[in-house]
């Protein structure tokens, strides 16, 4: 149930492919935000990221690449297995891999609560 929780928690915030910043340097998350210590411990572990200008934005929606990439992290994969371009490359590795089989999604949507299931 942790790990589930984990999942969706992950996937509920943003994650992007440049610089990982630390959690307590997010200009838009306080650090008595209630999801402050999964979030760091997610950044440290380099499984999420913020987004260039520094910012986390928790409250956003998630789109199929992000949490894509998310799941190919938590798989094991890297940057080294899919490449720096984002989002073609972890997307291409997720499809070699069957990860969007059946995905009525496309590079852009949000993702649902049943999507994150299926990934």
């Amino acid at each position: 149930m942790k790990r589930f929780l984990s999942l969706i928690l992950m996937l509920a915030v943003m994650l992007s492919c440049t610089t990982v910043f630390a959690a307590a340097s997010f200009t838009d998350i306080d650090a008595n935000h209630w999801a402050m210590p999964s979030i760091e411990e997610l950044v440290n572990e380099g499984t999420i990221k913020g987004y260039e200008d520094g910012s986390f934005r928790p409250d956003n929606t998630v789109l199929l690449e992000e949490g894509t990439t998310v799941c190919l992290k938590l798989l094991g994969y890297s940057e080294s297995d899919y490449g720096k371009v984002w989002p073609s490359g972890p997307m291409s590795l997720a499809k070699s891999l069957d990860l969007l089989e059946n995905m009525d999604k496309k590079t852009g949507d949000t993702l649902l609560r049943k999507d994150v299931m299926q990934l």
